[in-house]
């Protein structure tokens, strides 16, 4: 009987132990990532970006004045990102999230190129990512909403179906 009651304990802790390991934060926040997200115009900022993240992120919609256009959605379909304007073309990378680093590490791989390495959060209906190139991570997210030279800040939020 007491053999039967150990191995019950034993079975009990090692499940237990296996939910804890099996428990993925990456894999959590890329399911909470899952749908279409809208540029806010008011949420961005640019700072002389790799021309590639750019094209990316905005199509190169940028004016003279360097000002973007309107109506910039990301769709997020499990590992895919998809960018896209009010012309509705679209450009695609693929995401890899590190969710155990505070704050959330994501590389922006697009087609067979080196990874654009960034940050990120997802609060409820709120994306930020924070975009730098390919040889340097943002570390945090500024305490002002500006990014450093060759970085992308922006904020989407879920849109409703």
């Amino acid at each position: 009987m007491i053999r039967v009651v150990f191995a019950v304990a034993v079975c009990c802790a090692l499940l237990s132990a296996g939910v804890a390991i099996g428990d993925d934060p990456s894999k959590a926040d890329l399911e909470k990532m899952q749908g279409k997200w809208a540029w806010l115009p008011s949420m961005y900022h640019l700072n002389h970006p790799d021309h590639e993240v750019l094209t990316l992120i905005h199509g190169r919609e940028v004016d003279e004045k360097g000002l973007l256009g309107r109506d910039f959605t990301l769709e997020v379909k499990w590992d895919s990102y998809i960018f896209s304007d009010y012309k509705m073309e679209t450009r695609q990378a693929t995401a890899k999230l590190d969710g155990n680093k505070k704050p959330g590490e994501i590389d922006l791989v697009v087609g067979q190129g080196k990874p654009f390495l960034g940050i990120y959060t997802v609060e409820g209906d709120t994306l930020f990512l924070f975009i730098g190139d390919q040889k340097q991570r943002p570390s945090e997210f500024p305490a002002v909403f500006r990014a450093n030279r060759g970085q992308v800040l922006i904020q989407y939020t879920r849109e409703k179906p």
